[in-house]
């Protein structure tokens, strides 16, 4: 695949998220931005007057450092640039920005809404925006998005959207699947196991498993992959890998219980306990995290890496200019799906949402620029550039060169109920890693641990 231009090589992960986001390994991810407890809000534009259009509003926008795939630019220079052309077109709203950072921002905002102090604007994901409007902090967004939501997958909607109400505007995405490093493969003569000539690069699971017989069997010091269950970062790419590969559902359709204890799952739990046993995985699986697995595949002592996005090409950029990668060619493809089955892909979406501090005029002015960041002719497109991701809306296109970012738009239409929009995701999150530890160390069965995630993840997605 070509490399990225240098322009992509500051493009962080969340998200993995994370990841991510994320989510995944994103939250993880060393933070660019000062603490926003010890700086000063940033008070960008220029002053209001009431002569121009009414009474002058001022809204306060918070934003992760999510803006970086944007040249020499430092942190906040892009949010900056908009506030000045937004302040412009409308004299009578004044923002003022604060950047706050992946570590300790959501529980900064977690206490902006216990004490009923919260910012105006968010720029975040489903997995935290939706459990805000379950809680009854956000506006709705429907009207600012009624002549857009026909141009985003209905797959993609649902992850913004609770109780019938859309809670966030996306701005981009990020498709999550399986990078392999082809250059290794080249070296062993097994480049004609990967699907490379196949529509949408699918594969099974029979193919990815001879894949990682291949790299055992190479004589090489090189892992097939790796499996983490250290903590719940990642989480969701673990679980993907099992509902595509055995047609398992993590969540029933009203989000009411978890469902990812049937014979399916549990046969891919079991199917994953006997990879790792046999050496398909790298040992220590039970106190790994993902970026083990990001950084190992990174460093050349695995072929594969389950938990990877198109923007992991500038992280990897980021690593071999440190010196703590090597450097090779790798290229992206789906999980591997289920026999006549298509793939199931995690899409880490990330968005805006407006929050309800019982003001009209403030909330009018939020959702005005956020309409302006995602719609305006000279931001639609820069918006999702600046992120690095991948445009959500089908009549975004062409935003990138690099093959892995074109693939990526392929993935979007396999997107998975990663239960995103469930009710208290994150407390779900907290109950898979115990479970599937448990599983991998031989202190439960499949079953057992499956049933055990089922049943506490079900109690948390219920709570009130």
């Amino acid at each position: 695949m070509r490399k990225l231009s240098k322009l992509l090589v500051v493009i962080l992960i969340l998200s993995l998220v994370v990841v991510a986001v994320g989510c995944g390994a994103g939250d993880k991810a060393e933070d660019k931005t000062d603490d926003p407890d010890t700086e000063d809000t940033q008070d960008a534009g220029k002053d209001i007057s009431d002569e121009d259009s009414g009474e002058a509003v001022e809204i306060v926008w918070w934003q992760y450092p999510r803006y970086t795939n944007v040249g020499e630019k430092e942190v906040g220079d892009f949010e900056n640039e908009i506030i000045a052309d937004f302040e412009e077109e409308n004299p009578n709203i004044k923002v003022k920005i604060e950047m706050i950072p992946w570590n300790g921002g959501p529980e900064k905002v977690n206490v902006a809404i216990a004490s009923n102090n919260t910012p105006d604007i968010l720029f975040d994901y489903p997995g935290r925006i939706i459990g805000y409007g379950i809680q009854g902090a956000l506006v709705p967004l429907d009207d600012i998005m009624e002549d857009v939501k026909s141009e985003i997958p209905e797959n993609l909607l649902r992850d913004c959207q609770y109780d019938g109400k859309t809670y966030m505007y996306p701005n981009g995405a990020a498709a999550i699947g399986i990078a392999v490093n082809l250059d290794f493969f080249k070296e062993i003569g097994k480049e004609d196991l990967l699907p490379l000539d196949k529509e949408d690069r699918t594969w099974t699971l029979e193919e990815f498993e001879a894949v990682l017989k291949a790299v055992k069997d190479s004589g090489k010091d090189v892992y097939p992959s790796v499996i983490y269950a250290g903590n719940e970062q990642g989480d969701s790419s673990m679980r993907m890998f099992i509902q595509s590969a055995f047609d398992a559902e993590l969540i029933s359709d009203d989000h009411t219980e978890i469902t990812f204890n049937d014979e399916n799952a549990v046969k891919g739990l079991e199917w994953m306990i006997n990879a790792y046993k046999d050496g398909l995985f790298a040992p220590g699986a039970e106190s790994a995290v993902s970026m083990d697995s990001i950084e190992t595949f990174f460093q050349g002592k695995s072929a594969i890496n389950i938990i990877a996005s198109a923007q992991h090409h500038g992280l990897h950029e980021t690593y071999i200019a440190d010196g703590k990668a090597e450097e090779f060619e790798w290229v992206l493809f789906p999980p591997p799906s289920a026999e006549g089955k298509d793939p199931k892909a995690e899409v880490q979406l990330s968005g805006y949402c407006v929050f309800d501090n019982k003001d009209e005029a403030k909330a009018e002015a939020a959702k005005k620029l956020v309409k302006f960041i995602l719609d305006s002719d000279k931001y639609r497109e820069e918006s999702v550039k600046a992120t690095g991701q991948i445009p959500v809306r089908n009549t975004i296109t062409g935003l990138y060169e690099n093959e892995d970012y074109i693939f990526s738009e392929k993935l979007l239409k396999y997107a998975a109920d990663t239960a995103y929009t469930a009710n208290n995701y994150a407390g779900l999150r907290t109950k898979w890693y115990p479970n599937i530890q448990g599983a991998l160390t031989d202190k439960m069965t499949a079953q057992e641990a499956l049933d055990a995630f089922a049943k506490e993840g079900t109690e948390e997605i219920n709570k009130k």
